[in-house]
């Protein structure tokens, strides 16, 4: 059930309703909502987040030499910090493949620091209405990707990543987590556009260059993140498509694996080292073989697809960014190419 204190918000929206909770995150939870207009009834999600010492964060900031004005005050920096990450996001909601963000307001809250010494301190709800979508991760691991559908992600992400090149705006972490699919349409949209950065415990130090599975080796030496880090980080989903979902250096699959192997084979990537092509390369030329170790079939016709898609995918996530592919633009005319060879 949504809280008291959100169905209280949903007359700023008119004519917008709760229905149940379809996600939970450290930065909030996502629930849907709804409205019913002359055509029939419209469905979106609704995005919640807390901003407030009162989620566990005040015993951490009176660690950190604040009171209750200093908490405030900082909290309060965190809001417009968010705030101003979501009008960015609206900026690029013009793009097909971003995810559209229709609404945001906040509203302030007050409440009582988990310490029964200190004063109250305030904090604000966040608000977020988007468009209704599927999260990729659940089609990851609920159905397989064809050829055409990797060519698909690929090429729809990449024309994500050349609408942020053209805001000037760097992700820092794209992922599966923060890809989403319009069923309607069947096309791949982009968001969370770091809005979430500093929820879970914004008292805490964190960088902001992305997740280690999908980071590149150049960011994770200390350079800051840009573009070819996001493009990069498409790189590995692409490959992990194409790797029956594992990361590069793991035992190719149904090989088991350990935490420890997992951790060797971020460093081995992390650090420098070249990945094999992905395990769709060895099934496409494997004459005797008609699916991926996850049972994605593909015919005769495919494999030249297969194969080529493999090729990309590695090109991507080469150590050296200069033998990389140079920008968005580039990678979504070879994926486009693959398609309009051997798919359409």
């Amino acid at each position: 059930m949504m809280s008291e204190f959100t169905a209280s918000c949903f007359p700023l929206w008119d004519e917008w309703f709760p229905e149940e909770p379809i996600g939970q995150g450290s930065a909030g939870t996502v629930s849907r909502i709804r409205r019913s207009t002359p055509e029939g009834v419209e469905y979106a999600a609704l995005k919640q987040i807390t901003i407030s010492a009162d989620t566990g964060n005040f015993r951490y900031a009176r660690a950190q030499g604040m009171d209750a004005g200093c908490i405030r005050y900082f909290f309060r920096a965190v809001l417009d910090e968010t705030m101003q990450e979501i009008d960015m996001m609206k900026q690029l909601s013009g793009c097909p493949n971003i995810v559209h963000l229709e609404d945001s307001l906040s509203r302030e809250i007050s409440g009582q620091g988990q310490d029964a010494t200190s004063d109250s301190v305030s904090g604000w709800m966040v608000f977020i209405r988007m468009e209704l979508l599927t999260p990729f991760i659940d089609r990851m691991t609920e159905d397989l990707f064809s050829p055409a559908e990797i060519c698909r992600v690929g090429m729809d992400l990449c024309s994500a990543l050349d609408a942020c090149r053209q805001a000037r705006i760097v992700h820092r972490d794209v992922k599966p987590e923060n890809i989403f699919w319009q069923k309607e349409t069947g096309a791949f949209k982009l968001g969370d556009f770091g809005f979430a950065h500093y929820m879970e415990r914004p008292t805490e130090e964190k960088g902001r260059a992305g997740t280690l599975t999908h980071m590149s080796p150049e960011i994770y030496a200390g350079s800051p993140a840009d573009y070819a880090g996001d493009l990069y980080a498409l790189g590995i989903i692409l490959y992990r498509l194409l790797n029956d979902n594992r990361i590069p250096f793991l035992p190719q699959y149904p090989g088991l694996f350990t935490p420890q192997d997992r951790n060797l084979a971020l460093l081995r990537r992390l650090r420098g080292e070249n990945p094999p092509l992905p395990a769709a390369a060895v099934y496409a030329a494997d004459l005797s073989c008609a699916a991926t170790g996850l049972g994605m079939s593909f015919s005769d016709r495919q494999r030249p697809a297969i194969a080529e898609l493999a090729q990309i995918a590695r090109k991507a996530v080469l150590a050296d960014p200069a033998a990389r592919f140079r920008s968005a633009k580039e990678m979504r005319a070879a994926l486009k190419a693959v398609a309009e060879s051997h798919l359409l």
